[in-house]
């Protein structure tokens, strides 16, 4: 079974986790994992996947403004407009927000993912496409 889709804007990235004292922690993202998985909601299947999982996920970034020609030609690419996306948030980082985020939707834990490929771009649309 292979099931796909994109959750449109800015990537998410996974933050550290903040200490609340007495060995208590706080996730920083929760409010935004909870919002990235009422978006895939729709798309999850009726019971969480079992077994050894492959998950892929591309995000996408907005392009920077020098990306683009200015003058007459504003609006276009500049010839050596990177493709890749090589700055923070870290690949990793996205990733984690993302298994996390749809853990007990789309499979019961996390740790059931043992594949999968990270891109991170640039496009004209921002979003994460999960595979």
């Amino acid at each position: 079974m292979i099931i796909e889709f994109a959750i449109p804007g800015r990537p998410q990235h996974q933050v550290r986790h903040r200490d609340r004292g007495q060995g208590g922690k706080y996730d920083p993202c929760r409010g935004a994992k909870r919002q990235f998985a009422l978006l895939a909601r729709r798309w999850a299947p009726p019971v969480p996947l079992a077994g050894p999982l492959q998950v892929d996920l591309e995000f996408y970034f907005a392009r920077p403004k020098s990306h683009y020609r200015t003058g007459r030609y504003a609006g276009q690419l500049k010839p050596g407009a990177p493709v890749w996306h090589t700055s923070k948030p870290d690949e990793d980082n996205l990733r984690k927000f993302v298994l996390d985020a749809l853990a007990g939707l789309f499979w019961a834990d996390d740790a059931r993912v043992c594949d999968g490929r990270t891109q991170k771009r640039y496009d004209e649309r921002p979003r994460t496409v999960v595979r």
